[in-house]
């Protein structure tokens, strides 16, 4: 009788340490790619310093409150115009969001772009109780509806643009509506408002706009 085969032992696990190695690396990576490549800005409106504002603009520890005087054709305003600096541009992706809560939505009219409202820009607007995308492109303004806005309601809103393509616009982080002309263009005078907050009424009743936050990103260098 034959004696047994012998057994072999099994072979021994390979325990490799390259992934942990590289978490350093990606991280590195992560971080030059975020400076170097995009620009964030976000407000919780803390004060109203820095800001350019006209109206009865006021902050009062929690939210952004912009409002008209009670009586017709009266407006209120509150622009972010950082200057010097050569980063805000229309050539590159970008997007913001912000939350809001609308009162008195009809007789009124309202906006909340980047760039200055109905010049160069792209946001939204509010018209006689019915939110709109809107875009301009220093020349004409676009706008689509998206919905139609309830009395003192919450609203989280974001509009996202790819350049030369769309501007794609989300209320409480559902897409409802785009546009693809009257884009707003670079031009030869770079952009100088990263957020413009205006509204105006058309009756004698006050109209006010709160906002809690307002947040903004972009791309760097990608579509020059």
């Amino acid at each position: 009788q034959s004696a047994p085969a012998p057994v072999s032992p099994a072979p021994t696990p390979v325990v490799t340490t390259s992934a942990p190695a590289l978490q350093p690396v990606f991280e590195q990576a992560l971080f030059d790619y975020l400076w170097k490549k995009t620009f964030h800005y976000t407000t919780f409106f803390e004060s109203l310093d820095g800001f350019h504002y006209t109206g009865n603009s006021s902050v009062d520890g929690n939210q952004l409150i912009v409002a008209t005087d009670p009586k017709p054709q009266a407006s209120a305003e509150v622009f972010k115009q950082p200057e010097w600096q050569g980063i805000l541009s229309f050539n590159e992706r970008s997007a913001f969001r912000t939350a809001v809560t609308i009162h008195e939505p009809s007789n009124m009219q309202g906006y909340i772009t980047v760039g200055l409202h109905g010049s160069n820009g792209y946001g939204f607007k509010i018209e006689d109780g019915v939110l709109y995308g809107v875009t301009h492109n220093g020349t004409k303004e676009t706008s689509v509806r998206l919905t139609t806005v309830n009395n003192s309601s919450v609203y989280n809103l974001s509009a996202r643009l790819e350049p030369k393509s769309e501007v794609a616009f989300y209320v409480n982080d559902r897409r409802v509506g785009s546009i693809s002309k009257n884009l707003p263009t670079q031009g030869i005078v770079p952009v100088l408002q990263i957020m413009d907050i205006f509204v105006q009424t058309k009756d004698s009743e006050a109209k006010p706009l709160q906002l809690s936050f307002f947040d903004y990103m972009q791309t760097r260098g990608f579509g020059k």
